[in-house]
């Protein structure tokens, strides 16, 4: 896979957000350098872009936010950056 340097460290992202643990998730990327740019995105203003995420990652797929909900979510919005 294009990416990822070895299976392992596809092999243990994959877990991570199968399990939809935000903070694992975020944890296991802020250790590694190139995902540190992601990091900071995410952590933006309130830390919304870690709950859009979440949501949009959800197993289930009736429970996961339309195109709509995610327009209007604080993170894609500007409501948690306290944009006016």
């Amino acid at each position: 896979m294009e990416g990822f340097s070895n299976i392992r460290d596809c092999n243990d992202e994959l877990q991570i957000l199968n399990r939809l643990d935000m903070e694992a998730a975020r944890s296991y990327c802020e250790a590694d350098e190139r995902w540190q740019r992601a990091v900071e995105f995410l952590d933006a203003g309130t830390g919304a872009g870690w709950d859009l995420l979440q949501a949009m990652l959800n197993k289930d797929w009736r429970k996961r936010p339309t195109a709509e909900s995610c327009l209007n979510h604080p993170f894609l919005n500007g409501k948690s950056l306290n944009v006016d």
